[in-house]
């Protein structure tokens, strides 16, 4: 634990001695800080007092944009959950909130979600419908090729979600496909004789993500969880909304 007291020391005093922040890497130590339980309203004021030209900078491509998102989504669910619990009675309400601030401009749980890391879809299009006529910083910070793989990385504090891994720009897509194998393994049940497949909601929510019910056979074969040739029924599990904050 003191290496990791010494190393967040120094961090956040590069962040007072260098105009210029790297912000990709301040989303992988506010995750990490908020997950070990550190104090961690430095990097939240940082990221709200953030120099936008130097962020568009930043963001340039698609490896860096998922971990500068994924990690934030994480750590602002992960902070407002235990501050305050009862945010999750209205989730609704949790989710459209705009209480995550980036270079003063005001952002949601699902501006980060479906916004920028789902390419302007509009939440409740199950994956078809993108929004025509996002705003100019979602189109700047926006991903330009989406990846169904974000789905097995984001935790919206609930009981059914993926676990919290911490993600490196360096190593992003190695990263999401070891949290997605990680997933599938310890959710999808198989039943050769009933020929069904017991799958998490999110395929079903998000099915358009993954290329349809085909798409979806078609991602269990390749994890090798359903047979090459099979075509099993598709039975969606109950989501658990249980908070584990």
């Amino acid at each position: 634990m003191k290496w990791f007291l010494f190393f967040f020391i120094i961090a956040n005093t590069a962040f007072a001695q260098n105009s210029t922040v790297d912000y990709i890497k301040l989303s992988e130590e506010f995750l990490l800080t908020t997950k070990i339980g550190s104090p961690n309203d430095s990097f939240i004021q940082c990221l709200k007092a953030a120099n936008i030209v130097d962020l568009n900078k930043q963001l340039n491509s698609d490896s860096v944009k998922f971990t500068f998102f994924i990690n934030l989504y994480n750590a602002f669910t992960q902070t407002a959950l235990q501050q305050n619990p009862d945010l999750y009675k209205s989730r609704s309400k949790f989710f459209k909130d705009k209480f995550i601030v980036i270079a003063n401009h005001a952002f949601s749980l699902d501006d980060l979600e479906n916004g920028f890391l789902r390419k302007s879809q509009f939440k409740y299009g199950l994956g078809y419908i993108q929004r025509w006529f996002p705003g100019k910083i979602e189109r700047n910070w926006r991903v330009n090729s989406k990846d169904y793989r974000i789905h097995f990385a984001l935790n919206c504090g609930a009981k059914s979600c993926p676990p919290i891994a911490f993600y490196s720009a360096n190593s992003i897509s190695e990263d999401l496909e070891m949290a997605t194998v990680n997933f599938l393994n310890t959710n999808i049940v198989y039943n050769e004789q009933k020929n069904e497949v017991s799958i998490p909601m999110i395929f079903n929510w998000f099915r358009g993500d993954f290329g349809g019910k085909n798409g979806i056979r078609n991602l269990l074969k390749q994890y090798k969880l359903i047979p090459p040739k099979s075509r099993p029924k598709l039975v969606y599990q109950s989501y658990d909304w249980a908070l584990i904050y």
